[in-house]
């Protein structure tokens, strides 16, 4: 599970520090994860949900 701050999000972290959905994607499938639910009830982050395999 990855809970993180939307890149175009005022609140959080500098927007250099952030991670779009699609780079954390890119970097857990190359480690052997598989996305299984996205959430957006979240205003200012996002919820992405894997397992392995």
């Amino acid at each position: 599970m990855i809970i993180d701050f939307r890149v175009e999000s005022p609140k959080g972290p500098p927007r250099e520090h952030k991670l779009s959905p699609e780079q954390v994607r890119g970097e857990l499938e190359a480690a052997g994860y598989r996305q299984t639910l996205t959430h957006d009830f979240l205003p200012d982050q996002y919820f992405l949900v894997f397992q392995r395999g």
